[in-house]
């Protein structure tokens, strides 16, 4: 698995790997929720948001899908131009962000437009890959860093989105 999550109401878990796509469990009757025919097509980065009152999977690989998992229907899919191969996603506690990772960036997306709030980029590419968490009470994600023992914790605001680096 690439990534595992719970969704904001606890209902159901999300994994994601790059060889079978998302999958969902409904915690409650221990069935899987089919999102695809093809589950590799759903993505193999997952997170939980709330998109138009509707608790969504937003799934990511190349492309960035949002699921109505009650529904089993994609609602949504963002297309994105030239080599984009997302790292990680991530959403905020509160659903109002959400934030990809690719080789040299993190991006913001306003997770009711999905327009992009802010870029931060990195000169080098993170070696240890892209993994994002926000974190659940203060305006701050982290990242890994770029040596072994380091975490690099950036601050945003919530209102206007900016960054600074400790």
């Amino acid at each position: 698995s690439c990534s595992l999550i719970w969704s904001t109401d606890g209902r159901h878990v999300a994994s994601g790997s790059r060889r079978n796509g998302a999958a969902v469990l409904d915690v409650s009757n221990g069935k899987q929720v089919i999102l695809s025919s093809y589950p590799s097509e759903a993505g193999e980065y997952v997170a939980w948001i709330k998109f138009h009152d509707r608790n969504c999977l937003v799934t990511a690989s190349h492309r960035i899908k949002i699921w109505d998992v009650d529904n089993q229907e994609l609602i949504e899919e963002m297309i994105y131009s030239g080599d984009t191969t997302f790292t990680s996603i991530a959403a905020s506690s509160d659903g109002r962000f959400c934030a990809y990772r690719d080789k040299n960036r993190i991006s913001f997306l306003d997770a009711t437009s999905w327009n992009c709030q802010l870029e931060i980029r990195s000169n080098r590419p993170n070696r240890k890959g892209g993994v994002i968490a926000f974190n659940p009470v203060k305006p701050l994600i982290a990242t890994p860093g770029n040596d072994d023992h380091s975490i690099d914790v950036w601050r945003y605001n919530a209102e206007v989105l900016t960054y600074r680096s400790p």
